[in-house]
């Protein structure tokens, strides 16, 4: 009971503490949103519907109906659209911890599930409003199951792990990839194969909705796929090579160095992993590789899949296009979150057998998990501000909906103002209409878009939405 009880207080303990630092600022930072934040939150409003309308994905998903429940509880703001994955992303380090605990003592898994609590990449995919997050919970749910079903041989956990895997699907596309290997090692590792009957009669039922989409829609399930696929872009057999082989080039390079070249997908430009969790991670691949052959190519042959999902796409960033520059991708490359973190685990285990005082020991390692988390949370949350990140992070388009906010009717705005990443966030309800030649009040004119328009209107009462380079953006003419 003692024992139970300690679990239980760290299981909520991880839990709290993972919510707190992934709802800490959650409509602040990183500065605006994602464009990609606003069709999902549509998608999300329409998948209570019959009449799906795809404004993001190509079929309805799990996360979506999570997300659409908030935004119709909690009303039309970033707060609202983000909570799914900031309790996916807390929910993940207690089970972490689990998983952590099929290999570790207690105090060791603790410690690790600190190093995931504070790990740059999870903050990242745990506070956008995308399928990230989903995607790597049940992915690390799916880890915890196998082994559990594997050590145990037990029909139970192989069910559970057959359920995750199942719910898994209904997440990012990164995923499908992962749980075709899981369900492969299941098939190697578990001994008992009449028990698959089950496994796989489970897995049709839970995925059946998936396969009567596609099967009413063909081809939607793979439509994204093929979109940032390399094979599908119509380029020369050369140029593949080239964007392939440059992709890895960057992935590997990122847990060092430059990281994912998207400031909006990592706006602190760091690489993806702080240095001392890169230097755990493998520091204990080497010692599994020293200690346990076998769970060392394990390791890695679940991270081939995660590899190959982000080598063999591409993504054009709207300012530049180099061959495989849009790599890493910190979103594809999620996947990678829980099995760096588990073996960093396996050096944090080394360095407790040291031969020390006790008290000097977990002084070290203490000490490490502090400096891991000192080192992320200043990047995360101290992000220097660009121009890039204030247009295409849509901090400008939020200071425009801010002002819009202050109308409840009428408003005249400039055609380029009239985008649903301004309007979808508008709780007043202003009617918007576009300006033409002539401005008439009140009017948002776009300086950027009609420069000669804004110079006419200054004879008139204005006011100004300025950058935070004090450049003006937008004229606003009031209510005469």
């Amino acid at each position: 009971m003692p024992n139970l009880l300690k679990y239980i207080l760290i299981l909520f303990g991880l839990f709290f503490l993972g919510f707190f630092v992934r709802r800490y600022k959650l409509d602040q930072v990183t500065p605006g949103y994602l464009g990609d934040e606003v069709p999902i939150a549509q998608s999300a409003n329409h998948v209570y519907s019959f009449a799906y309308s795809p404004y993001y994905t190509d079929h309805p998903t799990f996360p979506l109906y999570i997300i659409g429940f908030f935004l119709r509880t909690f009303g039309r703001n970033l707060v609202s659209l983000r909570l799914s994955p900031v309790l996916f992303g807390s929910l993940t380090i207690p089970v972490f911890f689990l998983l952590c605990r099929r290999f570790f003592p207690t105090s060791i898994s603790l410690l690790t599930s600190l190093l995931l609590t504070f790990s740059y990449s999870h903050l990242i995919g745990s506070r956008f409003a995308n399928e990230v997050a989903p995607a790597v919970f049940f992915q690390t749910l799916s880890y915890l199951f196998l082994v559990l079903a594997v050590q145990k041989k037990s029909l139970s956990y192989l069910l559970a792990l057959s359920v995750s895997l199942s719910l898994g699907l209904h997440t990012y596309i990164t995923f499908r990839s992962q749980a075709a290997f899981i369900t492969l090692f299941a098939l190697i590792l578990y001994p008992h194969k009449k028990h698959f009957l089950p496994f796989f009669l489970i897995l049709f039922l839970i995925t059946s909705p998936l396969i009567a989409y596609e099967i009413r829609h063909p081809g939607a399930l793979w439509s994204r796929v093929r979109w940032i696929s390399v094979f599908h872009q119509n380029l020369p057999p050369a140029a593949v090579i080239g964007e392939i082989t440059a992709s890895s080039f960057n992935i590997i390079r990122g847990f060092f160095s430059s990281g994912d070249p998207d400031p909006r997908q990592n706006p602190a430009h760091s690489a993806l992993y702080d240095p001392v969790t890169v230097t755990l991670a493998l520091v204990g691949l080497i010692i599994l590789h020293r200690n346990s052959r076998r769970f060392f190519f394990l390791a890695l042959l679940l991270g081939l899949p995660i590899f190959i999902n982000d080598a063999l796409t591409i993504e054009i960033i709207p300012d530049f296009r180099i061959p495989g520059q849009a790599h890493p991708n910190s979103f594809h490359l999620s996947g990678f979150i829980p099995l760096v973190h588990l073996a960093a685990g396996f050096t944090l285990l080394r360095l407790r057998s040291l031969r020390l005082q006790p008290h000097l020991v977990y002084s070290l390692l203490a000490a490490l998990i502090f400096i891991v988390g000192f080192y992320n949370l200043t990047l995360y949350f101290n992000q220097p501000l660009q121009k890039y990140i204030y247009y295409y992070h849509n901090m400008r388009n939020q200071q425009i909906t801010a002002s819009l906010n202050n109308f409840s009717s009428v408003v005249y705005v400039s055609p380029s103002l009239i985008d649903s990443r301004i309007t979808y966030f508008l709780t007043s309800s202003p009617t918007l209409l576009p300006l033409t030649d002539v401005a008439t009040s009140p009017a948002f004119i776009d300086i950027r878009s009609q420069p000669a328009l804004a110079k006419s209107s200054l004879d008139r009462p204005y006011s100004l939405i300025s950058n935070p380079w004090g450049e003006p953006e937008i004229l606003i003419l009031p209510l005469p």
